[in-house]
């Protein structure tokens, strides 16, 4: 007989309607019955032996009426707020906001509950609610400490491993990462092991990047029609804003690139043909034509080519009480020491003249390319004066577009009706060699460049790495939409005995365009060489980090004197463009230049 009740447990005269269906059950049933009746109800404990407790363990278990006590007690939790304490782990809280910064305001809304983060003694969380959200927010907690994981590694080259590294790996791949000179270790902390998996793969390849970025640093000596009586041109280093705040960049106007402030002294103001003469670091006796041609041999089926890779080169003081310079305070001598001895910031912010604005693109491509360098890259000889050679891998994946589309930002957002791509079937979409690389300053012009000596050979496809060729297959498939999930490049493998480690996994759109000198005012600009400029703009979609860029360069395969000049005099005129920002919302001001 199920008690009858017009109230129930939620009401006010609750433990009145208890009372009365106590008694109401005591009256109908003996002893004995209420016993065989408590036991049907699979009670396990002791059989108490009065029968209004007997009575007090039938109204839980089998019509789920609590102890009035309990129900006064519940009634209080959930109406009387508490303030409480939750000790959380400092790895959690780190992680948690890594995973979202504004995580605690989602949690004070999803649990109905005050919270804030006291740090005094250890970490905890101090939370002010009720008790039922409170125990719901603990046990959520708790769960997400069991799920965290960890792992640590060797640090590499600690000089290297700067906050900004550390914060875009962080940013990526939602790990949380720190070092520790006490043992001198990487510590990573993540949610999951692909994601430490994920950070510890792309703090290394930042590293390597970063220990690419410390090249020789040149400033090409532009030849400009000064009077005999002329001293030596001023240089300052003048403040630069980029157009688009980088990982890597501390922001704001600590950034600086050097940049020719005197005026010529002649009428025109024009400048003749470059030069092959460098001045700067590490010696003045750089000479490209022999670093270029000269220092090495070609073999049958190797492809020398040169890249000159379009931005600013910027300083910026890793010290808060470095200021930047007075413009027109430096010297050229001066700036040299200054950046020699200093400890200065160098990078390179890829950007594009303003004409290369892709209104009338010669071709447009897709490209999947996947570049690996050899773990160590080969010393160069110390009698000669030289920049790092580089052991590189490279793999092409061209696509032909055969409909006109958007900008591609992934080939995983593209509809198959919109884009129609194949992978282009070839005997070089592997090549393999040497790499050198030099960054150049070019005081007299808009444009810093990048400049990149390539030697490839193109790789047979049978002779290609196992896991490349699968790679290709996979890829192949996804581009061919025959599966959803795109492959993963491979991170390393071994190939006529080195190994070689990824280095950027890039989703690429290429646009070309031909520049002429007629249409374009350069007359000026150009001698015997070439009468027009073919650029190449790239839109990168990095696979990994997921961070976009924009690269402009030109491009020429170099194999005796006349090429590397005629090179050199396009990479002379195109620098000479006005500069144009990659974002056209930028709302930051663009690089002074000072005639």
């Amino acid at each position: 007989m199920k008690p009858v009740s017009s109230a129930g447990p939620q009401s006010v005269g609750y433990r009145q309607e208890y009372d009365q269906a106590t008694k109401r059950i005591i009256r109908a049933f003996q002893s004995s019955q209420l016993i065989e009746l408590v036991n049907l109800s699979g009670y396990e404990g002791k059989i108490p032996m009065t029968s209004r407790e007997l009575v007090e363990i039938l109204l839980d278990r089998v019509w789920e009426w609590p102890l009035p006590e309990d129900v006064a007690k519940r009634h209080k939790e959930e109406t009387e707020k508490v303030i409480a304490e939750i000790p959380v782990s400092t790895s959690l809280v780190l992680l948690l906001l890594v995973e979202d910064p504004h995580v605690f305001p989602k949690l004070e809304k999803r649990f109905k509950l005050n919270l804030s983060l006291d740090t005094s003694k250890g970490t905890v969380l101090q939370a002010a609610g009720v008790t039922p959200d409170l125990e719901r927010l603990a046990a959520y907690l708790a769960q997400r400490e069991l799920e965290l994981v960890s792992a640590s590694s060797d640090i590499i080259t600690g000089d290297l491993l700067t906050p900004s590294l550390l914060q875009t790996a962080i940013k990526a791949t939602k790990c949380h990462i720190e070092t520790s000179m006490s043992d001198e270790k990487i510590h990573f902390t993540a949610f999951d092991d692909t994601a430490i998996k994920a950070a510890q793969r792309l703090v290394e390849r930042l590293v390597a990047q970063s220990s690419r970025e410390k090249k020789n640093l040149l400033i090409a000596q532009q030849s400009l029609k000064l009077s005999s009586r002329s001293q030596d041109p001023d240089y300052a280093l003048l403040p630069f804003f980029p157009s688009k705040a980088m990982p890597t960049l501390l922001g704001g106007s600590r950034f600086f690139r050097v940049h020719k402030v005197s005026r010529p002294s002649d009428d025109t103001g024009r400048s003749s043909e470059v030069t092959t003469t460098f001045v700067g670091l590490p010696s003045p006796n750089f000479d490209l034509e022999q670093q270029a041609i000269h220092n090495s041999v070609i073999i049958d089926g190797t492809e020398r080519s040169l890249t000159a890779s379009l931005g600013h080169i910027v300083f910026s003081p890793l010290s808060k009480e470095i200021t930047a310079p007075v413009p027109g305070s430096w010297t050229l001598g001066h700036g040299l020491k200054r950046l020699a001895e200093y400890p200065l910031s160098r990078h390179f912010i890829p950007s594009q003249p303003s004409p290369l604005l892709h209104q009338n693109p010669s071709a447009v491509s897709t490209v999947h390319r996947a570049i690996y360098y050899g773990r160590t890259p080969s010393d160069p000889p110390a009698d000669r004066i030289t920049i790092p050679r580089n052991n590189v891998f490279v793999l092409d994946v061209l696509m032909r577009q055969e409909v006109s589309s958007p900008e591609l930002d992934d080939l995983d957002e593209q509809e198959q009706e919109v884009i129609a791509i194949v992978p282009s079937n070839g005997p070089t979409r592997c090549r393999s060699g040497s790499e050198q690389t030099v960054d150049v300053l070019l005081p007299d012009r808009y444009m810093d460049m990048r400049l990149t000596i390539q030697e490839l050979k193109p790789v047979k496809d049978e002779l290609e790495p196992k896991v490349i060729q699968e790679y290709i297959a996979e890829l192949s498939r996804f581009l061919n939409f025959q599966v959803d999930q795109q492959p993963t490049a491979p991170q390393s493998f071994d190939y006529e005995g080195m190994t070689y480690v990824l280095d950027t996994s890039s989703s690429i759109r290429q646009t070309k365009e031909t520049l002429l000198s007629q249409t374009n005012g350069w007359e000026d600009s150009f001698n015997t060489y070439s009468q027009y400029i073919e650029a190449t703009s790239e839109t990168s979609l990095d696979l990994e980090s997921k961070d976009k860029s924009m690269h402009c360069f030109i491009k020429d395969i170099v194999e005796n004197r006349d090429d590397l000049h005629g090179f050199l005099e396009r990479a002379n005129a195109i620098a000479a463009l006005p500069y144009s920002p990659n974002t056209e919302s930028s709302q930051t001001r663009t690089p002074v230049f000072i005639e």
